[in-house]
């Protein structure tokens, strides 16, 4: 191969190598342009601090336990048929803090189911004195708290005459519905 034969065969490797490097970018562009919402979507489903529940999979009457990475938990409970019409009935002399005042619990949520829908009540299943784990009662839609015998109606409010004085109604974290029967829970250390 003589001297101009081969600067003619580097000049169209050069040339080639530049248009594949050049096509390889562009490709590297489009791709990151047209993935927009695809590419959170996925990126969300892989986050572990944001959880999603689909509800209306959850039986009524029944219960749902989700939890945070760092090992907190968080409850959904799916209310039975006539809870709603007995949370908004129950007389506010049955309960220690019937308005929720001295509880935690997100500021737009002032119902008396303690939900932002009333056949659901998502919360932290711990009383508010030592942290015991409350459980569901078997014979009725209410929570338990084993150590101090504190029970709880099925919108997480304190049944006066129960458990000691320090204790409040159990908390509720940030979250918030994004569908019919879908609910996206905040991470934790948003103030609950």
């Amino acid at each position: 191969m003589n001297t101009s034969a081969r600067r003619l065969y580097l000049s169209a490797a050069v040339k080639l190598l530049f248009l594949i490097a050049l096509v390889a970018l562009a490709a590297v562009l489009l791709a990151s342009l047209g993935s927009g919402d695809g590419q959170r979507e996925q990126q969300a489903a892989a986050d572990p601090w944001r959880l999603e529940v689909d509800w209306s999979q959850i039986p009524a009457g029944e219960l749902r336990q989700l939890q945070w990475p760092d090992g907190r938990e968080i409850w959904v409970y799916r209310r039975p048929p006539g809870e709603i019409q007995r949370l908004e009935q129950r007389p506010a002399t049955q309960l220690r803090d019937p308005d929720s005042h001295d509880s935690r619990q997100p500021r737009d949520i002032s119902t008396a189911w303690r939900s932002h829908h009333p056949q659901i009540f998502v919360f932290h299943p711990y009383e508010t004195r030592r942290g015991c784990r409350v459980r569901l009662a078997a014979d009725k839609p209410e929570f338990v708290d084993a150590c101090h015998g504190a029970r709880f109606d099925s919108a997480g409010r304190l049944l006066e005459g129960s458990g000691v004085a320090e204790q409040q109604n159990l908390s509720v974290p940030d979250y918030e519905l994004i569908g019919a029967q879908r609910l996206r829970l905040e991470p934790p250390g948003n103030g609950t």
